[in-house]
């Protein structure tokens, strides 16, 4: 939103399991959904400020396109934003995808249940297998107007309600105080 001012703090935890055998990731759960893989993973520090991001995102768009070499992929379908809130984590990852990813959805899901700090990455990881699993993208949920430099810069933000789609391969990203990034790409295995 154009009149953000910060970050909500939330709470949250999250379980996941995995595994190495190959039948089972092949397969589908009982319920017939897709199981979900992690297709790679990257991290970075940029070291830039205790809390506020390199403004060029240098680190994290080296993060990103490693986690895309590890993959084997040159983009996804879908970007689940860290989204803090904040302009100056905003501004570098609009920057950062607007480079990576123009025209992919992005959104950010911390305006339903806020920054829960050491659980973020586990929450977002979560909602990026249910971006997979349903097929929704969802939307970033604000009564504020949005921001006009997103749109400016080429992003396609996810807004008003979620967006449907074919999505096979989601990347969610966290970021932590002191320059730590982290990304994930996570894909449907069949």
């Amino acid at each position: 939103a154009a009149a953000r001012d910060g970050i909500n703090l939330g709470e949250a935890a999250a379980v996941f399991v995995l595994t190495h055998d190959r039948a089972l990731t092949e397969a589908h759960t009982p319920e017939g959904d897709p199981m979900i893989r992690l297709a790679s993973w990257a991290e970075t520090s940029d070291a830039h400020h205790i809390s506020s991001p390199d403004p060029e995102g240098l680190a994290v768009e080296a993060a990103i396109r490693r986690a895309l070499a590890m993959a084997g992929a040159d983009t996804v379908d879908y970007v689940n934003a860290h989204g803090t809130g904040t302009p100056a984590n905003d501004a570098m990852e609009a920057a950062v995808y607007a480079r990576c990813f123009p025209g992919v959805p992005v959104s950010s899901t911390k305006p339903v249940t806020g920054h829960t700090l050491g659980a973020a990455g586990a929450l977002e990881a979560a909602v990026a297998v249910e971006v997979l699993r349903r097929g929704l993208a969802p939307a970033n949920l604000s009564d504020l107007p949005a921001d006009p430099a997103y749109a400016a810069a080429g992003l396609r933000i996810v807004e008003g309600a979620p967006l449907p789609g074919d999505y096979h391969r989601v990347l969610s990203a966290s970021f932590a105080f002191g320059g730590s990034n982290a990304v994930l790409i996570l894909e449907k295995t069949s």
